[in-house]
């Protein structure tokens, strides 16, 4: 059965930015992320959890500082599969800009960059 998905853009005051998707509402996935964040920085607090993401590197040294989040896109889809191949797109279309904060490699799909076995350029 199909449902509503948001491809989202984050964006902070200083223009970086962060690219997800998610099937639920805006707000929501944002409060998601500030929760997040905030387990972050108690897990660097309590056991020196130190993140690698440019992402959770940002949010580390500049806070939570009051970002705000759109969709870029919302269509239908009938899979999580689909729509983070739609994410995947449009990670893609901004993935060389400076304030970029995504960390999905250029070359493969999001899918395939955890087991990296079976990945394929994108062409």
């Amino acid at each position: 059965m199909p449902f509503t998905a948001h491809i989202y853009r984050i964006d902070f005051p200083d223009g970086y930015f962060y690219i997800g998707n998610t099937k639920h509402s805006l707000d929501k996935r944002l409060q998601a992320h500030k929760n997040w964040w905030l387990k972050i920085i108690k897990l660097n607090t309590e056991v020196g959890y130190i993140s690698k993401s440019p992402f959770e590197i940002y949010l580390r040294k500049n806070g939570w500082n009051n970002p705000t989040i759109t969709s870029i896109l919302e269509c239908q889809c009938y899979d999580k599969e689909e729509k983070e191949n739609l994410e995947f797109i449009m990670i893609r279309k901004f993935f060389y800009h400076p304030k970029n904060l995504n960390t999905v490699c250029k070359n493969e799909p999001r899918k395939d960059k955890r087991t990296k076995k079976n990945s394929l350029p994108i062409v």
